[in-house]
């Protein structure tokens, strides 16, 4: 062996080690519940009460990510998703940061990025979570029908959005961290039940009812 040479190698064995230490896998997953149990699309289901719905879609926008550890913070890319039943709901990155302990971010688009006309990627408009520059995005879009008394199916569209004072819908949620991956768990049937009977059937542009809706969408996420 050349002079050198062990001592080469060794730098380099350090190195990995070092590279190896500082950086950490992470997932963030969305779990979809009705109650106890994983939601199932275009099948009945029934509520505590007997109530029986059926979903054709949940879809919303989570932007703004970022991981964090007792000394650091991370913006994790690409920084806004779609996720829900037609979109991809699992999502994982590697950080050059160890012991992550949460995921945080919001729920909608940041009027920041309402308004700079970037219409690529998940903002572009053809992935329908758009309405007009004037209204802006649909941060959460929630649709299906429910049995009524008389055994007739009633439709049930939910598209909230709003980025504008007194009427923003833009919610901010946090995840924590275990063995490497952030799980949203959002309970559908209980979003659903703690609507008020005066609410219609159908809101689809901002207003105080959206507003109303997207905090019941907040509080519908389940804590580990």
């Amino acid at each position: 062996m050349r002079p050198g040479t062990a001592f080469t190698v060794l730098i380099f064995s350090l190195l990995t080690v070092i590279f190896d230490d500082a950086s950490a896998q992470l997932k963030l997953s969305l779990k979809l519940n009705w109650g106890d149990r994983p939601l199932i699309t275009e099948q009945i289901l029934t509520d505590t009460a007997g109530n029986q719905y059926v979903f054709e879609q949940c879809r919303f926008y989570i932007s703004g990510l970022q991981a964090s550890s007792k000394s650091h913070s991370r913006i994790l890319q690409p920084d806004v998703l779609i996720m829900g039943t037609e979109d991809l709901s699992d999502h994982s990155w590697t950080l050059p940061i160890q012991n992550i302990y949460k995921v945080s971010g919001i729920i909608g688009i940041d009027s920041s990025r309402q308004v700079s006309g970037v219409f690529e990627g998940e903002l572009d408009p053809t992935k329908g979570m758009y309405w007009t520059w004037q209204a802006g995005y649909i941060h959460i879009k929630i649709e299906g029908k429910r049995k009524s008394a008389s055994g007739s199916w009633i439709p049930f569209r939910y598209h909230l959005g709003g980025y504008r004072s007194p009427h923003s819908t833009i919610r901010e949620w946090s995840a924590d961290v275990l063995n490497g991956e952030a799980i949203l768990r959002i309970d559908l049937m209980r979003f659903l039940s703690s609507i008020p009977e005066d609410i219609p059937t159908e809101v689809m542009s901002p207003g105080p009812q959206a507003v109303l809706l997207s905090d019941l969408f907040l509080e519908s996420i389940l804590l580990p």
